[in-house]
Parts: structure tokens; sequence; C-alpha cells
């Protein structure tokens, strides 16, 4: 099969294939939301036990988590 770069790809779907398609996407999404959160919890334990409650910050906690602090944000 060629397709040329300007020209549409259409793919024949069967019948009730996109919303079983969502439905696996919005799980998927789901178990990684979930993932972020366990890993934040996760990180909020890992610096209050070595650094202490007056050193918990959001930067430390993102930095522990692996995450970016604009995305720890958008878990809280």
């Amino acid at each position: 099969m060629v397709v040329h770069q300007n020209e549409p790809l259409f793919i024949f779907c069967p019948s009730g294939f996109d919303h079983r398609m969502k439905k696996f996407v919005e799980k998927k999404q789901a178990l990684s939301e979930q993932a972020v959160r366990d890993s934040i919890a996760q990180a909020v334990l890992v610096v209050l036990g070595s650094q202490g409650l007056e050193k918990l910050t959001m930067q430390r906690v993102a930095a522990a988590a692996d995450i970016a602090t604009g995305t720890l944000y958008n878990y809280i």
C-alpha cells in the first residue's frame, strides 16, 4: 500500500470498535493517573522521613516523585 503525503488514510473499523477503543484509552489513563498519585504519596513519605516536616516542599516532593512541580500541582 502506498500512501502519499497529502492523502488522508482511511481505515475500516468494525462496528463498536471506536467505543471499545475509547473505553480502553480511558481505563489506561485512569491507571496512569493512579500510578502518579501513588508515586506522589510515596514521595511525600520519603521527604518527610528523610528531611522532616519543616523541609517538606512541593519542589522536593516533585523531585522525589520524579515529576515536574507543575504536574504535582495538577494532582493536588
